[in-house]
C-alpha cells in the first residue's frame, strides 16, 4: 500500500554534504516509518527548498512504494516527521 512521508528541515542540521541532503533525509524517514532504506526503484522523492544553500528552510515529499501501487487519491496516509538538530534520526 502506498503512503506519503513529509519531512521539514533546514539544511545545516542534516549531516553531509548539501547536495545529499534530500537523500540522507529520505533514507533516514523510510527507515523509521518502513524499516527500509529509501529504494529510488520503489519509491518518488520530491524536494522544495534551496537543498545546495546553508541554513535553507527545506522540505521532502515521499511517495512511498509508489511503483506498482494503484493509488487511491481519497485515502492515502500521511506521515509527518521534523529533524531535529544534529541527529541523523527523525
Amino acid at each position: 500500500m502506498a503512503c506519503r512521508i513529509f519531512v521539514q528541515f533546514r539544511t545545516d542540521r542534516v549531516p553531509g554534504e548539501n547536495a545529499q541532503t534530500p537523500r540522507v533525509v529520505a533514507v533516514a524517514a523510510c527507515l523509521k516509518l518502513l524499516d527500509r532504506e529509501f529504494d529510488h526503484r520503489k519509491d518518488f522523492l520530491h524536494t522544495k527548498g534551496e537543498t545546495l544553500r546553508d541554513k535553507a528552510h527545506c522540505h521532502i515529499v515521499i511517495d512511498c512504494n509508489f511503483v506498482g501501487s494503484s493509488p487511491d487519491l481519497q485515502n492515502i496516509d500521511l506521515h509527518c516527521y521534523r529533524v531535529v538538530d544534529g541527529e541523523t534520526t527523525l
